[in-house]
Parts: structure tokens; sequence; C-alpha cells
């Protein structure tokens, strides 16, 4: 691994239990899905619009008449 390009950390199992789902349900890796929470919550500090992850279904503009 080239390691000025990754890091390896250490997660809790009980955390690593509660994200697998959530990144099997967003078609990511845990390494991506990671990623995704770290870039989102900078972005929340930040202020920047945030970024959808891969697998979410965007929901169409158009309303639908009643």
């Amino acid at each position: 691994m080239n390691t000025a390009k990754y890091k390896s950390v250490a997660v809790r199992l009980e955390s690593y239990k509660k994200a697998a789902p959530m990144a099997k349900e967003r078609y990511m890796s845990m390494g991506s899905f990671i990623r995704y929470l770290i870039d989102n919550e900078y972005e929340r500090i930040n202020g920047i619009a945030p970024t959808k992850p891969n697998g979410v279904h965007h929901e169409s503009s158009v309303e639908e008449s009643h």
C-alpha cells in the first residue's frame, strides 16, 4: 500500500457494525463510506453544499399534479 496516499485507522467494532449496513446500502466500500462521512462533515463545518453518495436515488424536481 502506498503509505504516502493511504493510512490505516482502527474503528471500534460496535461502530463498524453500525457503519457496515449503511455503507452497503449506499453501495460503498467501508473506506469510501468513511471518506464520504468525513467529506460531508468537512463540508458542513465549512459551509459547502454536501455531495451525494453513490447509489442514492435523487428525487425528481418535477412536482406531481394531484
